[in-house]
C-alpha cells in the first residue's frame, strides 16, 4: 500500500466517523451541529452564486463561514500513483458479478439508495425492466427529448408536454 493510500484510508476513515457521529444529509453534506453542515467538494461557481445571491439579495441562503482549498498539493508522481491506483479499484469493481443477476436491489437484496429518485429508499425491483420506468416515473423512454445526462439541461424534457 502506498503512502497515498494509507492517507486515503485515514481520511476516508475520518469522514465515516464524522458522518456516523454527526449525521449525514446526503452524498456531500454532514450535519455538524443544530444549525451547521459541512459541505463539498463544491466547484467555484456554485459557491461563487450563492454568495452573489448572499450579497445581492434578501433571499435566505446558508451563510458561507469557511472555504478551504487543495490545489497543487500532489506530485507529478504522487498524481500517477493515484490514477494507477484507481485504475486499479475500477478494474476490480468492473469484475464484481452482482449477488442475483437483473435484480436492482442492494447487495444484500433488499432496498437501494439512488439520489436521482431522492434521498429515501426504494425497491427493491425485480428487474430492470421495471427499475427503468420507475426512475422516468412511468414516462416512456421513446416520449423523452432530452435526458437527465445531456449537456444542457439538468432536468428531463418531456415530448409533447
Amino acid at each position: 500500500m502506498t503512502s497515498f493510500q494509507d492517507s486515503e484510508t485515514i481520511v476516508l476513515d475520518i469522514q465515516f466517523r464524522i458522518r456516523s457521529i454527526l449525521g449525514s444529509i446526503g452524498p456531500t453534506l454532514v450535519k455538524v451541529g443544530r444549525s451547521h453542515v459541512i459541505k463539498g467538494p463544491c466547484d467555484p461557481p456554485e459557491l461563487e452564486a450563492l454568495l452573489y445571491v448572499a450579497e445581492h439579495n434578501t433571499i435566505p441562503v446558508p451563510r458561507v463561514r469557511r472555504t478551504l482549498w487543495m490545489l497543487g498539493l500532489l506530485k507529478p508522481e504522487e498524481q500517477d500513483a493515484i490514477v494507477n491506483d484507481m485504475a486499479a479499484i475500477l478494474t476490480q469493481l468492473r469484475a464484481f458479478h452482482p449477488p442475483k443477476e437483473g435484480v436492482v436491489a442492494s447487495a444484500q437484496g433488499r432496498a437501494i439508495l439512488d439520489y436521482r429518485i431522492g434521498s429515501h429508499l426504494v425497491g427493491p425491483l425485480q428487474s430492470h425492466a421495471s427499475f427503468h420506468p420507475f426512475l422516468r416515473v412511468g414516462v416512456p423512454l421513446g416520449n423523452t427529448a432530452m435526458n437527465f445526462g445531456d449537456l444542457q439541461p439538468i432536468t428531463t424534457a418531456i415530448a409533447g408536454r
